[in-house]
């Protein structure tokens, strides 16, 4: 069996990926287009504006040395019915970084205690100044687990330490 191997421009890289607001993208994109960068370039950008606005370097560079055509393959369209629930109503942005950028995010991300999808978003809003319209993944996903965590209604007789009667 063969195992697949990364291309050349891909070696040595793991991908970091976000899953924003349409209104989000449409930010993005736009400013890509405004300046003349690539995706690649507004994601370095958006992650390196968390790094200043914490005090630190900022650890991405801002540059895109090529763009790799994939035509080997056609991609699998995502939908409401193929999307996790988490992702519904929102479109996946992200890029190729060094390993080595990577555990930096990671680091940072653990710090902050935050997802690296939280820093993502966080980023693009101060990049372009649109931000989630809507509840944040990070709180919709907080929300869901204080709900599971809620304590069952105890009777007030319990509550004062009166046994329960059978």
């Amino acid at each position: 069996m063969r195992v697949p191997r990364p291309s050349p421009s891909r070696q040595g890289k793991m991908q970091v990926i976000a899953f924003l607001l349409p209104t989000q993208i449409q930010a993005a994109y736009a400013k890509a287009t405004r300046e003349e960068k690539t995706n690649q370039e507004i994601i370095a950008e958006a992650l390196n504006a968390v790094f200043a606005e914490h005090g630190l370097p900022m650890p991405v560079p801002v540059e895109h040395r090529r763009i790799v055509r994939r035509g080997k393959g056609t991609a699998r369209i995502r939908n409401e019915d193929t999307n996790p629930a988490c992702r519904a109503g929102r479109q996946s942005y992200g890029g190729w970084f060094d390993q080595a950028i990577v555990a930096k995010l990671n680091k940072l991300s653990s710090e902050l205690n935050i997802s690296i999808q939280g820093v993502i978003e966080r980023g693009v809003l101060l990049v372009t100044g649109v931000g989630a319209v809507e509840e944040s993944w990070e709180a919709a996903w907080d929300r869901s687990q204080a709900v599971r965590k809620e304590p069952p209604d105890v009777p007030a007789a319990l509550q004062e330490g009166q046994q329960a009667v059978a």
